[in-house]
């Protein structure tokens, strides 16, 4: 036998014997601060340990680095430990805002992360939208390319419900001369409310009603997850893109060995109602107003009871704390990316890049992608029209910001009136253009001296009736006769 094989015998044998006794032994307590910056234990966020036991993985910027990751020479020493959407000891999160301690001001953006992921910002880098909106911030006609206006569009809406966001930067940039500790607190916030979601639709996606999805009498398993997406005959037929027939065994044998792979172009069967079938020629006509989009939105922002039908939560909601009234459209993309994930095979939630891959697909792009649907591709009319279906099923007291106009008003008499006068000046020029110039029997130029010669004529008559009708004028008429 050789040395090599001894050595491995020997290790092998020996090995167990040794983990007993390391076990065994008492651990001793590691003071974490005095060990080198490199060799000091990472201790997780109590939201992150949840992300990693429910199988989620936090956002990855477009740098590459993860979203609990500080850029290069920051100093991130601030605590973030878990708070919870309601806040926590007596004070309000008013009262948070209001104060300028670092760790006060960057547990108030954890909070707001975890409304703004829901709402605002579902996919995104929080760190280029802070940035580009800071350097833009009331500067008028500034240049800046389509992304930056993207980015400082987000950054407007960010402020409307993070009004203190620009104070706690200054604050914690002079503090640390970085904002990277407001970034992990809003990536924190975003990953611990999309763990909780994730967490509670995998717990409640198999018990809502027939009408809503029809498990053919089976149980969903949120752990066997192998078992689902195009693998099972529910679970598959929701994620089958709208332009694929399920029903057809060669399209379905091919999407269950991934022979056709869906992209982000490819709009699963989930997102549109399953009261009617989809019409492939007005592929606007319910899109992303499904009854499973709306039960996953009622669980997540009240409760799995009131989504269940099964009775009434003591707890405040989501809505109720964060003060909403209205449905957003980034709000359903999150949505829709939620169920996404739950209903396919993938084991682990991660927004992936932009084209499919193995073992993930791209979940953030998909959420992106509805978003530029619901923005670009529907009609404004189409777009107000989907946004009240959902105010009136979700706050049914609830009047969307841009109504339909009253076409009585006087704003819209006066932009009918401004119509007309633009048609008839319109009118006016096609029948100019359309006027034809008169033959000239004698010439153009003896027609013009004729017409200077009756000029002439008619001034010397305008002349004299004017002179007669000026007072006094017929008295020097007449003289002048009687001399003649």
């Amino acid at each position: 036998m050789s040395a090599t094989r001894t050595r491995a015998a020997a290790v092998g044998k020996t090995q167990p014997n040794a983990r007993k006794r390391a076990l065994s032994q008492p651990t001793q307590a590691i003071d974490n601060e005095r060990l080198p910056q490199r060799q000091r234990l990472f201790i997780p966020d109590p939201a992150s340990s949840d992300d990693d036991q429910d199988g989620i993985s936090g956002d990855d910027d477009q740098d590459g680095r993860s979203d609990d990751e500080g850029a290069a020479g920051d100093k991130v020493d601030f605590d973030l430990e878990g708070m919870q959407d309601e806040p926590v000891g007596r004070r309000s999160w008013d009262e948070i805002a209001e104060s300028d301690d670092p760790d006060d001001i960057l547990a108030f953006q954890k909070h707001k992360g975890r409304l703004l992921g829901r709402y605002v910002v579902p996919h995104g880098n929080f760190k280029d939208i802070i940035e580009t909106g800071l350097a833009n911030y009331g500067k008028d006609g500034v240049k800046r390319t389509m992304y930056q206006e993207n980015l400082y569009d987000i950054f407007l809406r960010v402020l409307s419900y993070d009004a203190p966001l620009v104070r706690h930067v200054n604050k914690i940039y002079s503090h640390c001369g970085s904002i990277s500790a407001i970034v992990k607190a809003l990536d924190s916030g975003r990953n611990a409310a999309r763990s909780e979601d994730v967490s509670a639709l995998k717990d409640n996606i198999g018990l809502f009603s027939k009408d809503i999805i029809d498990w053919q009498g089976t149980c969903f398993n949120k752990v066997l997850r192998h078992e689902y997406g195009f693998r099972n005959a529910v679970t598959g037929r929701l994620l089958c893109p709208v332009t694929k027939d399920w029903d057809n065994p060669e399209i379905c044998h091919q999407l269950c060995l991934k022979m056709i792979v869906p992209t982000i172009d490819d709009i699963p069967r989930f997102i549109y109602p399953n009261s009617c079938p989809v019409d492939l020629t007005a592929l606007t006509k319910g899109f992303m107003q499904s009854e499973l989009l709306e039960a996953v939105f009622t669980m997540i922002w009240f409760a799995p009871s009131t989504a269940l039908g099964t009775g009434q939560t003591t707890r405040s909601s989501k809505a109720v704390i964060y003060g909403l009234d209205h449905v957003t459209i980034e709000s359903i993309a999150y949505v829709a990316m939620l169920i996404r994930f739950v209903l396919s095979d993938q084991s682990t939630f991660t927004p992936g890049g932009a084209f499919p891959s193995r073992g993930s697909w791209p979940l953030g792009q998909f959420c992106l992608k509805l978003i530029d649907h619901a923005y670009n591709t529907l009609l404004p009319d189409e777009c107000s029209a989907m946004l009240r279906w959902w105010n009136e099923s979700i706050f049914p007291n609830h009047m969307i910001a841009a109504p339909t106009k009253d076409k009585t008003s006087a704003s819209a008499l006066m932009e009918m009136q401004l119509a007309a006068k633009l048609a008839k000046q319109s009118q006016a020029r096609d029948t100019y253009d359309d006027f034809s110039m008169p033959d000239y029997e004698d010439g153009p130029d003896q027609e013009d001296e004729d017409d200077d010669e009756d000029d002439e004529d008619e001034d010397d008559e305008d002349g004299v009736r004017g002179e007669q009708n000026r007072p006094g004028a017929q008295s020097m008429v007449t003289e002048f006769a009687g001399t003649v």
